[in-house]
């Protein structure tokens, strides 16, 4: 199955882990001019989506539909891209199979309970102070149909056999790549539900919009789309875990990248890969981020990776002298083993 995820309110929802007096307030993100006179809302959170405030709308018209509590924030792109390295590490950790569509949105495959693994993945992130929701489906098509169905903080499955009931719920203007435009004239043409579209008569759409596109239009209504992640496999294997209690003791630091290691270590044996650069990550208390890293002769035991990793977190804590809260793994330039083997003959 393929699964959709995408973040809650992704900029404000980071804003607010830095400023916890954000919450319930409505926050918008703006983007400025140069002089910064004037600009326009790159997004905001629900709070400000229920004032009228929208992604896109210039801000002198954001401000006039804000109430005194609404608070305007300059976009912080590093942080947010950090933010989402921390997901992207998460769901590293249950599959390799990874399509990342944007800063804060992305698609994946996952096998055997994909319910249970998608509540997994949505408990860690909300370890890091985040919400998502996630949508499963045959397709790329319908999984993000079903993670836009339940938001925010949702998660929904459709599956073959109940695809055709969900479809039937929508109106057309829910389809991605409906817009206005399309809508009015599948209006005039009496089709308003998805439904609608699905029963009309071929040569009726191909009169209204031509062939290519009356069949991609019949394609949405019954549901078909790409299961192919245009990225292939991702190129890094991660996880990364909350400790117990935030601490600069390598020992105690060590102890928790072991465990990390051993789980790590399962995945890069599963999936028989060997890697050839090694990071730690490290989250402190302040939610600062930090990385170490190392190129290394291609390896594949757990053995190596935690004497690299041992060298790194001594690195890291003599640089930084930091109290961390979040401790993770990442191992990338990764090739197959048998692959390294024909190399190694060389």
């Amino acid at each position: 199955m393929i699964a959709h995820i995408d973040m809650d309110a992704f900029f404000a929802s980071c804003e607010e882990l830095r400023r916890p007096e954000l919450k319930e307030k409505p926050v918008v993100i703006c983007i400025y001019t140069r002089n910064k006179s004037s600009g326009a809302v790159s997004t905001c959170n629900y709070q400000a989506r229920e004032l009228g405030i929208d992604s896109g709308i210039p801000l002198r018209e954001a401000k006039d539909k804000a109430t005194e509590e609404t608070v305007f924030l300059e976009a912080d792109h590093d942080f947010y891209r950090k933010k989402s390295e921390e997901l992207l590490a998460i769901l590293s950790s249950f599959t390799s199979k990874i399509q990342k569509t944007s800063i804060d949105e992305a698609y994946f495959r996952l096998e055997g309970d994909e319910v249970e693994k998608a509540k997994k993945i949505k408990a860690g992130i909300e370890s890091l102070g985040l919400t998502a929701s996630i949508g499963i489906a045959p397709n790329k098509f319908l999984a993000k149909l079903a993670s836009d169905d339940d938001k925010p903080d949702g998660l929904e499955k459709v599956g073959k056999d109940s695809k055709k009931e969900f479809l039937s719920e929508k109106d057309v203007i829910d389809l991605h790549g409906v817009g206005s435009k399309t809508e009015k004239i599948l209006e005039e043409t009496g089709i308003k539900t998805v439904e609608d579209l699905r029963e009309v008569n071929n040569t009726i759409l191909a009169q209204k919009f031509g062939r290519e596109k009356a069949a991609s239009l019949k394609r949405k209504a019954i549901g078909k789309g790409s299961r192919k992640l245009e990225s292939g496999e991702q190129k890094q294997i991660s996880k990364i875990k909350t400790m117990e209690r935030n601490s600069k003791s390598h020992r105690y630091i060590m102890k928790e990248i072991e465990e990390i290691a051993e789980k790590l270590d399962e995945r890069i044996e599963s999936e028989q890969k060997a890697f050839g650069k090694i990071a730690i990550i490290g989250i402190d208390t302040e939610l600062n981020q930090y990385t170490r890293s190392t190129k290394i002769d291609t390896a594949e035991s757990k053995k190596e990776l935690i004497n690299h990793s041992d060298k790194l977190i001594r690195r890291l804590l003599e640089e930084k002298n930091a109290s961390l809260r979040r401790v993770g793994l990442r191992v990338s330039d990764l090739v197959d083993r048998k692959t390294q083997m024909t190399l190694k003959k060389f």
